[in-house]
Formats: structure tokens, sequence, C-alpha cells
């Protein structure tokens, strides 16, 4: 047995987008495991690696035990996601840790997310230049600070606050919105298919975003651009052409929005 290397890569937003780079390390693994992917869709990525071990039914910490305990036997072995390895998904960095720890080698592989179909989707009508990217549920019913109308702002895994959050902080969040923005002011829920490649956009406006979020799923995320004349500058962390406010959510690390066949991520 040789030098241990775990090998974290991605298709992207659907199979179609995988590069050579990663083609090649899927073709260098004795094993991959994957828990995006049904076994129709995994059969795209056999003629990379014939021996793809689908956890999909799984829990993320089942998944983690059997890529560890992949190299009892395996010099190489491959963790299959979507979208940017890292992009928003705890269990990816649980995994890469875990790996570390004993003394496993990783390797992170780059990919296309979903931010890059974002910003294509609204670079067009919007110029981006100050962009925030903003975790959802990093909101605790606290508005200072959190919306920034002088910014265009990218809600991610939005469905934490429109599903999960619980009806009080889910009326906070919308009236903070409200005392921040005006009633008019655009708001759209964007859905990034990881396995069509399909776009669903949903026009709204902040006055009616309890509508908006009641049709939001795991797979949405919630864009409203800057506001012009907005007051204010951002500082601190915000400070800059790019301010991102991305601290995981402590509450879901189990899972990054589910699965691209079942309800996904970003």
């Amino acid at each position: 047995m040789g030098k241990k290397t775990l090998c974290i890569f991605s298709f992207g937003l659907k199979p179609s987008q995988i590069t050579e780079e990663t083609a090649a390390a899927i073709k260098g693994c004795a094993e991959v495991y994957c828990s995006c992917l049904d076994g129709q869709t995994a059969k795209f990525f056999s003629r990379y690696c014939p021996d793809i071990k689908l956890s999909a039914d799984c829990s993320f910490p089942k998944t983690i035990k059997a890529v560890l305990k992949a190299f009892k036997r395996r010099d190489t072995v491959g963790f299959l996601t979507y979208g940017n390895p890292l992009f928003v998904h705890p269990p990816t960095v649980d995994l890469a840790a875990a790996a570390r720890r004993r003394k496993i080698q990783v390797r992170i592989f780059d990919a296309v997310s979903s931010l890059d179909s974002l910003v294509n989707i609204f670079g067009a009508d919007y110029t981006l230049f100050d962009l925030r990217l903003v975790v959802a549920s990093t909101f605790h019913g606290e508005s200072r600070g959190f919306f920034t109308p002088q910014l265009d702002t990218m809600f991610f895994v939005i469905y934490l606050i429109a599903c999960e959050a619980g009806p009080e902080l889910r009326a906070r969040f919308i009236k903070a919105a409200a005392r921040a923005y005006p009633a008019h002011a655009p708001a759209f829920l964007a859905e990034c298919d990881s396995i069509s490649g399909k776009k669903n956009i949903i026009k709204g406006c902040v006055g009616d975003l309890e509508q908006l979020l009641g049709r939001a799923n795991n797979r949405h995320t919630l864009f409203i651009p800057a506001v012009k004349g907005a007051a204010g500058k951002p500082g601190g962390r915000l400070a800059g052409k790019l301010a991102i406010s991305s601290s995981l959510w402590r509450r879901s690390r189990s899972s990054r929005p589910g699965s691209p066949r079942r309800a996904s991520r970003h």
C-alpha cells in the first residue's frame, strides 16, 4: 500500500460540465463515492470509474465513514459532488478535515458552481460590481447590518429561512427586509438544477417576500439587487468590491441542500 490520497471533485452543475482535469482524476481513483446521483445518472460516469459507490440514501456522516474505510484497501479514493465542492457545503469540509487528521493527502478540484451561473443570469441586467454573498441562516433575528440595500445581495440556502427556521424567525426576516428596502424593490428566486442545467427564475418584490419565500425550495437562491440611491457604505468585513458573509450555518451540518435528484443545493 502506498501513499493515501483523497480526491474531492465535482461535475459542476451538470455532468457535461466535467473538466478534463476532473475526468483524469476520477480515472485515477480505485473507488469513487457519490451522494448526489441516482443509478441512472451515475452511468454517465462509469466510463471514468466503473466502481462508483452511490450513497444517496445515507446520511453524510455514514458516507464519510464509508470513504475513510475504503482507504483500508485502496490508496486513492474519490468523492464526487456537484457545484463548487467547498462552497456552502460543510459536509465536504468535514470530509477533507477527517482525511487530513488521518494523514491522508487531500486534493480538491475546481468546478463550476451555482454562483457562476447566477452571475451570468443577473449580470446582464445588474453590474454586480458590489456583490454580497450571504448564507441566509446567519440571520438570527437581529436585522442591524444584515440587509445592505446599497449592495446587490445573494442569499444562499434561503430554504433554511423559508422552510426550516420556523414562522417566528421567518416573519422577523421578512419584517427586517421590509425596513431595509422599499416595497417595490425587485427580488428574485433563482434555481439552478444541478442535473438538467435548467434555470428557473421567479420574480417578485420585497413587498411580496412572504409569498415569494412560500415558493422556495432547497435549490433556490434569493437575489435582491441594490437599491439606487440607498444610503450608507458597508464597513468592516463588507468593505471592498466583493463582500462575502458566508459563515456556515451551525444548525444544518448534515448535508448541503440534498442532492440534485432529490431537490438540491447549490
